[in-house]
């Protein structure tokens, strides 16, 4: 199965996974919303509830990253946010983890 956060910290692929389903899933809602007739506006609300869980994820990743947990977690309740957030970690991870590759390869030699 393909899964972009195979390598990564856990609680980044969670809140990666999270992110994409909630998009998903918000659009989904709102076609249905629309097809029922009602306003899609409503799954608005069901994404930024689900936000919540997102965000917590991106607050663990910062900390097992030695960021400060709460100064990530509390504006990735903001989904745009939350995206740039995961994107930010991820890039920083794979450097960090590139890193550490490039410096075990050293000491082999």
């Amino acid at each position: 199965m393909f899964n972009p956060f195979e390598f990564h910290e856990r609680n980044l692929g969670r809140a990666g996974w999270l992110m994409a389903l909630e998009i998903v899933g918000g659009v989904a809602l709102g076609l249905i919303l629309v097809g029922l007739g009602y306003a899609s506006d409503l799954a608005i609300i069901a994404v930024w509830l689900c936000n919540l869980f997102t965000a917590w994820f991106i607050g663990k990743a910062a900390a097992a990253q030695g960021k400060r947990q709460w100064l990530y977690a509390l504006p990735a309740v903001a989904p745009p946010i939350a995206i740039w957030l995961i994107f930010k970690l991820h890039s920083e991870d794979s450097m960090r983890r590139m890193s550490m590759m490039e410096a075990d390869s050293r000491v082999s030699e």
